[in-house]
């Protein structure tokens, strides 16, 4: 009650305006009033609270400010079997890596096939990099989000294509300025899975 008298007086008192001393007792007296009328509710919720144990449900509590907000990442839709067995045929053919990169750019449209394509197509890391390099920050968080350089799986537990992967994005993110680097491995942090 101090605190809101404390406001009211702070806003009031000008240094040119006279305080009416009669408007903080009416303000106090109302004050006292509700507090009054409102405390055999407050007292009989607590109470209620402790026997059902849901005192937490009476009571407000105070947001977690640790908590970070969480990315939905939605990888997008696959494209037919047909069509993916056709990129890739056409691109463990092709003889040079802008043609392989435009070709990837024209066709691929989910995050899913784009995935898919780094572990299937046979890409040598400099061509891992040029689609890394096409890519959002928040589509390489995904990639290690799902593929992660450090993580509890063995190298003997992964497919041949799965650890060429990781070891060409983990070289990949080595190379990026740190600020972008942390803003990345953030990224990682907060995105949940569909």
């Amino acid at each position: 009650m101090c605190f809101c008298i404390y406001l009211i007086l702070s806003n009031s008192i000008n240094s040119s305006e006279v305080f009416d001393f009669k408007a903080l007792e009416d303000l106090v007296h109302i004050v006292k009033e509700y507090i009054e009328r409102s405390l055999p509710k407050i007292t009989s919720n607590i109470i209620y609270g402790i026997k059902t144990n849901t005192l937490d449900k009476v009571f407000v509590i105070p947001i977690n400010l640790d908590l970070k907000s969480k990315i939905k990442f939605l990888p997008g839709v696959k494209m037919e079997d047909e069509d993916y067995r056709k990129l890739i045929n056409q691109l463990l053919v092709c003889e040079y890596s802008l043609d392989k990169i435009a070709i990837i750019k024209e066709k691929v449209e989910s995050f899913n096939d784009l995935e898919d394509i780094l572990l299937d197509a046979e890409l040598n890391g400099e061509e891992m990099a040029l689609v890394f390099d096409m890519l959002e920050d928040i589509e390489i968080a995904a990639l290690i989000k799902w593929n992660p350089f450090k993580s509890d799986i063995q190298a003997v537990d992964l497919s041949e294509a799965e650890y060429e992967l990781r070891l060409n994005l983990e070289e990949y993110i080595n190379h990026l300025p740190i600020g972008r680097k942390e803003q990345i491995f953030e990224m990682v942090n907060v995105i949940i899975e569909e």
